[in-house]
């Protein structure tokens, strides 16, 4: 009798969480991550209400205004995270030739009820197919304000899943993409 086994990868995952969420390291392990990134801290804000930064390659653009946006983008951010409800092909063709990450904060889904929550999963899921057919890498970030919203990996990846994202590729994009956000490389 022959048996196969599946070898499998350990893989390595990273979150990113707001300013203002205070955690410990015992729970950054027991919710499964190498790493959580603290904006502000580990990764810098640009974009609305943020501040002006002079080093642009480990900064994360926020916004809905698709002008200060694009400027980011071609500044060369390392990620543009899209909050407003739009998906502008100039944005996301300038972000391709700029090698930035599509960032979408699951917060959006977690922190909303009803109808709200139903268009940000839609408006989640078009960005996500409109970025993967342009070959965007994009993170899955929990985007937590406080621990009460922090997520397991296992939950973003779930919550992934609701954005039209296989098990596979989201589990690819919590692991290596957000590699690239959380990481000074």
């Amino acid at each position: 009798m022959i048996v196969y086994l599946r070898i499998g990868v350990l893989l390595e995952y990273y979150d990113l969480v707001s300013e203002t969420c205070v955690f410990d390291d015992s729970l950054r392990m027991r919710l499964g991550f190498s790493k959580i990134g603290v904006l502000g801290r580990d990764v810098i804000a640009a974009g609305s209400n943020r501040s002006n930064v002079a080093d642009f390659g480990n900064s994360v653009g926020f916004g809905g205004d698709i002008e200060q946006l694009l400027a980011l983008a071609q500044r060369g951010v390392k990620g543009i995270a899209i909050t407003g409800s739009f998906i502008d092909r100039k944005l996301l063709t300038v972000m391709k030739e700029n090698g930035c990450i599509l960032v979408l904060p699951l917060n959006a889904i977690t922190a909303s009820r009803g109808i709200v929550r139903t268009k940000n999963i839609y408006r989640m899921s078009k960005l996500y197919r409109s970025a993967t057919k342009l070959e965007i890498p994009v993170a899955f970030v929990s985007m937590a304000k406080t621990q009460l919203y922090m997520n397991s990996y296992m939950q973003l990846i779930e919550l992934a899943n609701l954005v039209c994202a296989d098990r596979s590729s989201a589990a690819h994009c919590i692991s290596e993409v957000n590699k690239k956000l959380v990481m000074r490389i």
